[in-house]
């Protein structure tokens, strides 16, 4: 037996999951007979999963159905050896009619022709590709209904409908030519290719050259046709393609540019396969990027969208072996834990489970939504409070509330992002957004136009700050009509603001990220376990979360050369995130006492007096000294 059939990780074995293989039976043809077994009973069966692992022995695997026989066992029969030829010669005339989907999640996929847009995601190897050209071809070439991969393995009929383009879309050509196109030729029937099939003997045997015409014509009349995110545009938008398959996470111009001419016919559609991890320099890849919108929902172009997540335990030992994904859940999982490295982690996340790679491009590469984001919770009222506004003209105006633990975490409890308000109006919405009220203190006359100003203050009757931190450009800035600063106006409308730091992203960007690091040797608010930053944000802070996981470097040029000089946050829909740089540089401290109740969020803090049932407490960083 193998010593790699058995994982010696317990950990791998506890993170398994095999909900996508329930109800599924796999048939298993050897010298001990027929066996209709589960993926659970096959795992457990160590001295059948020997047979299938021998490399010595016979195999071949037609589906669900896998034959292994020892070389002398098919010597003594015969018969046995002349049918395993008949079906290899049967499956090599066409591949297709056996093929079955690796779970639940793969088949669903495989079975929409509804949604106009389909993503598959899952982590690298399962085999996402290949499903997504199983579904190309059985969508777009005849069937016969009676194939296997019909009457089988759970894949719904498609009835023929007629010739049609099928645009394929990587990153490089030369994938194409490496993956896309071999498995196209590996899994179409042979009469369908032709003179292209790989093992054609006739005359006139033909190749699909990619730099000069990339094009693969079938006997039916359907056409696959190769474009790469390298090219020009026109690419995607010259030939007129019904159906288009995306491998990989395309970029959204060449996706609009091809969605152009197939959302014209009814039944043009587009399908995605991909494991959904940064891919360096590609900032349209992972987390916040385009395709990431339309995954979650914020973003339809115009389609009816479905997604669906496989899972690495959903591919069976004989075609990704059990050995190999331990050893990757070893690398890409287990020894990030180890070794407390959460960049790691969270790229092995995306590419062993499928989840979205949230860091990599990030400005804040240390988010984690596991760890920052927790459910809102009352906040005790002795808490000392923040806000920070960035004003908005030409932009959203922007606010974010934040409240500091007499530990020294800091909450972030509230967003708000509005368009289309002048000063007053946005001073006004904050401060009823905050649950206050304001009171009418006087008037002002302004000496340049004459013009007369309510004055406004704030009556802090449901939630006290210490200050609110405002946008230090617009505190200084004029309002065109009236000549009077913006923070004045803002004064006048109720809501006194201090000015903002002011200063690059080669000194904040250091300060965040302190913040947003998880401490190892920390406990969390939450659930108690080790592993925290000091920095939360409620889950009810929806615009916060979304902007801050899209915050990312973007090339900034010098005027001269326009060369690249450094990269830089980009300005894009970042109002909130500036609001949170100009509060935590405005060092934010806990200025009040902790009493009793604090013992309910924190079991220990240091210094506390049960006698006096108060203490003060001004936590300070070591390394930002805020």
């Amino acid at each position: 037996m193998s010593p790699n059939l058995r994982s010696s990780n317990p950990s791998f074995e506890q993170a398994r999951d095999l909900s996508n293989l329930e109800g599924i039976l796999y048939t298993v043809m050897s010298e001990r007979g027929r066996q209709d077994i589960s993926y659970a009973d096959y795992l457990a069966d160590l001295d059948l999963r020997a047979m299938v692992n021998d490399r010595d022995r016979y195999r071949l695997i037609l589906g669900r159905t896998i034959f292994t026989y020892s070389p002398k066992y098919l010597t003594e029969h015969p018969n046995t050896a002349q049918s395993l030829r008949s079906l290899e010669e049967e499956q090599r005339l066409n591949p297709l009619r056996f093929f079955a989907p690796s779970g639940k999640e793969a088949l669903a996929y495989l079975n929409d022709f509804d949604s106009t847009l389909c993503i598959l995601t899952a982590c690298n190897r399962f085999g996402k590709t290949q499903t997504m050209l199983i579904k190309k071809l059985i969508n777009n070439i005849p069937c016969d209904p009676s194939w296997e991969i019909f009457t089988k393995y759970g894949v719904k009929h498609r009835p023929w409908r007629g010739a049609k383009n099928i645009g394929l879309a990587s990153y490089e050509l030369d994938f194409h030519s490496d993956t896309l196109l071999p498995m196209i030729l590996d899994w179409c029937p042979k009469k369908e290719l032709g003179p292209y099939a790989k093992d054609y003997t006739g005359k006139g045997a033909r190749k699909v050259t990619m730099r000069v015409e990339p094009q693969l014509p079938l006997a039916c009349g359907s056409k696959f046709m190769f474009s790469a995110m390298s090219q020009s545009q026109g690419k995607f938008e010259g030939n007129v393609k019904h159906d288009w398959g995306w491998d990989e996470q395309g970029s959204e111009p060449a996706f609009d540019g091809a969605d152009e001419r197939t959302r014209t016919f009814s039944d043009g559609r587009h399908d995605f396969a991909m494991t959904p991890h940064k891919v360096e320099g590609r900032p349209d890849t992972g987390a916040g990027s385009w395709i990431n919108k339309i995954y979650s929902g914020e973003l339809t172009k115009g389609h009816k969208i479905k997604t669906y997540m496989g899972q690495v335990w959903d591919v069976p030992d004989w075609i990704y072996p059990e050995s190999s994904k331990a050893q990757a859940f070893e690398k890409w999982v287990a020894e990030p834990e180890r070794t407390q490295n959460i960049k790691a982690s969270r790229e092995g996340q995306s590419r062993f489970f499928g989840k979205w790679h949230e860091s990599s491009g990030l400005v804040i590469d240390e988010w984690d939504s596991t760890k920052l984001v927790i459910e809102p919770f009352d906040i005790p009222k002795h808490w000392s409070r923040f806000r920070a506004n960035d004003h908005g003209s030409t932009h959203p105006a922007a606010c974010l509330w934040a409240a500091m633990s007499p530990a020294g975490d800091l909450f972030f409890y509230r967003d708000w992002l509005k368009t289309g308000l002048v000063a007053s109006e946005c001073a006004k919405s904050i401060i009823e957004k905050s649950g206050n009220t304001r009171k009418l203190i006087g008037t002002y006359k302004n000496p340049k136009t004459a013009q007369m100003y309510d004055k406004y203050e704030e009556v802090q009757n449901n939630e006290s700050y210490q200050w609110t931190v405002f946008d230090p450009r617009a505190f200084s800035a004029k309002q065109s009509e009236s000549g009077l600063l913006l923070s004045k106006l803002y004064e006048f409308a109720g809501l006194k603001v201090k000015k903002g730091s002011g200063k690059d992203s080669d000194h904040y960007v250091p300060i965040l990220k302190e913040w947003f690091n998880i401490d190892m040797e920390k406990k969390h608010f939450i659930t108690g376990e080790m592993g925290a930053p000091r920095v939360y944000v409620f889950n009810t802070c929806h615009d916060f979360i979304k902007t801050i996981k899209r915050w990312v470097w973007a090339e900034r040029k010098t005027k001269s050369t326009e060369r690249l000089a450094k990269e830089s946050p980009t300005k894009v829909d970042d109002d909130l995130c500036d609001c949170m740089k100009y509060l935590i540089q405005a060092n934010p401290r806990f200025r009040g006492n902790a009493n009793m109740g604090d013992k309910h969020y924190y079991d220990e803090i240091d210094g506390y007096d049960e006698e006096d049932q108060h203490r003060s407490f001004k936590p300070q960083n070591r390394l930002t000294g805020y």
